[in-house]
């Protein structure tokens, strides 16, 4: 007994261990659980269902199925995290102000950091629950092969690196926003933006250069140098194209194209090569982006929040406007 209360437990932001209290003991996260585990049950029994009845019939038994069962669950396992994590980060500090609860906050100790990483990890430590939670259901696609387990668990942590890049976003608007629904619906805007926003802007600029070139071409029998392949790379940001490439390498199965992954995209709608590094390499470079992205979004959302910075910024745009009218 005294050698364990020797023991020194590393210091838990006090911000994440009141959240993880309050959500834990909140019947709303079991629920969602269970919805969304009883989805991939159900997902699954139809699969085994299938098969059993084709084993009934005296047919072989198709395993090719496995693989693509393990790619419909990982896609609606992106969906859930598209789904759920805004609804619980975008309104990590917008409910603190709506509870009058956010000034006493920043009475405390901690520093505007401190408050926006403690309310980030919250968040993401509840989205993690949800998707750790459905490893039993990948579990049966390990159990009958055709999926390994290093490849599910390159999908769920590409996962979790997604839901960071969701979860800053939240925090991001939840620290701009005064009311939970704006920070909420603020959220999914630019997540819907990133994920068909860009894929929009990668298609009108290839369709502009291509009207460009046709014109050139009629009147000057020479194509323009402009075609917009670079903006290609926009797509980095876009986390659909991230667990697209990923889920495809990492099973090796060409969903759109005749190579799996944003090679094969990158290919046909430009002039790079499928061997092309940036093509090959998409997923960690549009991890590392995104999570770049990530930091630089909580960082402002510390900014925004502290009281300090806001009194200095209002001072110093008051002698702006002196210096103006002087």
């Amino acid at each position: 007994m005294k050698f364990l209360k020797r023991i020194k437990l590393p210091n838990i932001n006090a911000v994440l261990y009141k959240d993880m209290q309050q959500r834990t003991k909140r019947s709303g996260l079991m629920i969602e659980v269970f919805l969304v585990n009883m989805l991939l049950t159900l997902i699954a029994l139809i699969l085994l269902v299938s098969m059993g009845a084709s084993a009934a019939m005296y047919s072989p038994i198709n395993y090719d199925i496995f693989p693509t069962f393990f790619v419909v669950l990982s896609f609606l396992e992106f969906g859930f995290v598209v789904i759920v994590t805004p609804s619980v980060s975008a309104g990590c500090i917008t409910m603190e102000r709506e509870k009058q609860t956010f000034d006493v906050l920043l009475s405390t100790a901690l520093t505007t950091r401190q408050i926006v990483w403690g309310k980030f990890w919250s968040a993401i430590l509840q989205v993690l629950l949800l998707i750790f939670s459905a490893f039993p259901t990948y579990a049966l696609v390990l159990m009958y092969g055709g999926v390994s387990f290093i490849q599910a668990f390159g999908v769920l942590a590409t996962l979790l690196l997604i839901t960071i890049y969701a979860a800053a976003l939240g925090i991001f608007w939840s620290s701009v926003s005064k009311k939970s629904m704006v920070s909420s619906v603020m959220t999914y805007v630019f997540l819907l933006i990133l994920i068909f926003g860009t894929i929009s802007f990668v298609a009108t600029v290839k369709g502009i250069a291509a009207v460009i070139n046709e014109a050139m071409l009629e009147t000057t029998g020479h194509t323009s140098f402009f075609k917009g392949d670079i903006f290609f790379f926009v797509l980095y940001l876009n986390p659909l194209c991230t667990i697209f490439d990923s889920i495809s390498h990492l099973t090796g199965t060409s969903i759109f194209t005749s190579l799996p992954g944003m090679a094969g995209i990158g290919k046909n709608v430009t002039d790079f090569e499928s061997s092309n590094i940036l093509l090959m390499l998409w997923t960690p470079i549009s991890l590392t982006v995104q999570m770049l992205v990530s930091w630089w979004l909580l960082e402002s959302a510390s900014k925004a929040i502290d009281p300090l910075r806001k009194k200095a910024d209002k001072h110093a745009r008051k002698r702006q406007r002196q210096q103006k009218t002087a």
